[in-house]
């Protein structure tokens, strides 16, 4: 994500930094608001310069494990563990539901775990980071084996 948010503030670039319209799309988080334009506000003061970029297994475009099958997921995990371990009188049973349970609740905040709202695929960062109107000079390269 840093990556792609350093490449969006090339100097050559049509466009450097976020524009008011990518902006308002963190309307309601302030704190995402005065970041983003600080970014851009510096992106136009230094001159960054990005010549190449490699993405290594970067979930670009978010991850669907992380929409609202996640909790399906975790919700069956947590049946397999009851079934091997002899269910919910079991401390390994409660220990696992405990951290499942605070998984589920707190994936989406960012001051709790970050970088998981980057990878949903409909958050906000994630329609920061494939925004059309952007046009990179430097393309990304891809590391292959």
């Amino acid at each position: 994500m840093i990556a792609d948010i350093l490449a969006s503030c090339d100097h050559r670039n049509g466009q450097i930094g976020y524009n008011e319209a990518e902006i308002s799309l963190a309307n309601g988080d302030d704190a995402l608001v005065k970041t983003l334009k600080q970014i851009t506000k510096l992106a136009k003061q230094k001159s960054i310069r990005i010549d190449k970029v490699i993405r290594v297994a970067c979930p670009a475009r978010g991850t669907t494990l992380l929409s609202n099958s996640l909790d399906h997921f975790l919700n069956g995990l947590l049946r397999a563990v009851g079934l091997a371990f002899g269910g919910k009188t079991n401390t390994i049973y409660q220990y696992i539901r405990g951290l499942i349970c605070d998984v589920i609740s707190a994936r989406l905040t960012p001051g709790v775990m970050p970088g998981i709202l980057a990878m949903v695929p409909d958050s906000i960062p994630q329609q920061l980071i494939n925004r059309a109107a952007l046009s990179l000079k430097k393309s990304f390269g891809r590391y292959r084996r």
